[in-house]
Order: structure tokens, then C-alpha cells, then sequence
């Protein structure tokens, strides 16, 4: 069952922001508060404002900011709303890194 809470569940940890719209499909610029870049591939699910959201394609602008799309994100006019909302994901399983939340 779907977490419908604004929080995120349990043990996710805030990895960056959405920014304004990018166009008019639904990207948008994300800012991103960690080096891994893996938090935006394709199929990733992350969570902002109330709900999951799964990355469909992401990528860098000539200005080394992120663009991303979501499945859930249909327009412009969809992903307004999220402007700078913090994104959460659940904690990767990398055994040689040590994490700020451990």
C-alpha cells in the first residue's frame, strides 16, 4: 500500500530539491545535495510532497544543472507545483561508504 502521508516513509533520506519547470513536458531542474548521481537514473523512485515519483530520463544541461522527468509528472503544469520541494530516496546499499545518517 502507497504512503499518502506528506512525509516520506520511514528511513529515506532527502537527496535534493525540484526546481522550476524545464519546457513544457514536465521536466524540471533538479538540484541534487549528494554526489550520487545514480539517485536520478531511469526507474529510480523517489519521493516528494505526498508521493513517489519514478524517473523516466534525467540529465545535464550545458550548465551542469539536472533535468529530470517523471512517469507521474503528464506537463508544465503538473510539476509547478513540486517547485522547491525536497526529493527523498531510500538509503543505497553501499558497504564502503559511510553515511551521515549512520
Amino acid at each position: 500500500m502507497a504512503n499518502t502521508s506528506s512525509t516520506p516513509p520511514d528511513g529515506w533520506l532527502e537527496i535534493g530539491h525540484v526546481r522550476r519547470p524545464h519546457g513544457l513536458r514536465g521536466d524540471a531542474f533538479i538540484q541534487l545535495i549528494t554526489d550520487r548521481v545514480e539517485r536520478l537514473d531511469p526507474g529510480s523512485t523517489l519521493w516528494c510532497d505526498g508521493r513517489e515519483l519514478v524517473v523516466t530520463r534525467s540529465r545535464t544541461g550545458s550548465n551542469g544543472r539536472w533535468v529530470a522527468a517523471f512517469e507521474e509528472i503528464a506537463d508544465r503544469n503538473a510539476v509547478e507545483p513540486l517547485n522547491n520541494r525536497p526529493l527523498f530516496a531510500e538509503p543505497l546499499d553501499d558497504t564502503e561508504a559511510f553515511w551521515v545518517h549512520e
